[in-house]
């Protein structure tokens, strides 16, 4: 202990060794409380990405010009797919994940004028910078065409090698996964 200007001995080495370990502990405290408010929050993105969201890599080359191969596209899953949208799409036994453009919704009626262009509606598609004529594909769909309700119509940008509605058909709604919201570049 030590002594005060007076006689009286005072306590304020055991009040500062004290108050040193509560703030260490509070300090402790602290750290505790921050990991668990990250880990939380990590918890929570995942589970917001993994429900809302989602990640898909680009294979191939129907995309181009605007996907390229290895291209890394962030996802919105509750989004309502609209003409013009790049989805997301699960086809196949294998289900495959596929990238595609809608070009055509539920009571779109699609058409080819002669000069390889896409009529959807009686007007020419504005949306999208494609590759290639738009073409029939052998043992496709015929045109004039109507997409049924709850469907889409895909084409991939790549109009001359790209695997598409025009051979497989319109692709009901339930199998799109989600709407392209962001592409990133190669991975």
């Amino acid at each position: 202990m030590r002594k005060s200007s007076g006689s009286e001995p005072t306590q304020a080495p055991i009040h500062d060794l004290l108050a040193g370990k509560v703030r260490r502990a509070e300090k402790g405290r602290g750290t505790a409380t921050l990991a668990i408010r990250l880990g939380l929050t990590a918890l929570v993105m995942a589970v917001l990405l993994g429900v809302v969201g989602g990640v898909a890599r680009v294979r191939g080359e129907s995309m181009e010009p605007t996907l390229r191969d290895g291209n890394v596209v962030f996802l919105f899953r509750l989004a309502k797919p609209r003409r013009g949208d790049i989805v997301v799409l699960r086809r196949g036994v294998e289900r495959t994940e596929l990238i595609k453009r809608v070009v055509a919704v539920g009571g779109d009626e699609l058409r080819l004028d002669g000069e390889g262009r896409l009529l959807v509606n009686g007007e020419r598609e504005t949306y999208s910078e494609f590759r290639g004529a738009t073409q029939a594909k052998e043992n496709g769909v015929g045109f004039p065409y109507r997409v049924p309700e709850g469907s889409v119509f895909l084409m991939g940008d790549n109009r001359e090698t790209a695997r598409d509605s025009r051979e497989l058909g319109a692709v009901p709604t339930r199998d799109i996964i989600g709407v392209v919201i962001t592409i990133v570049g190669r991975q």
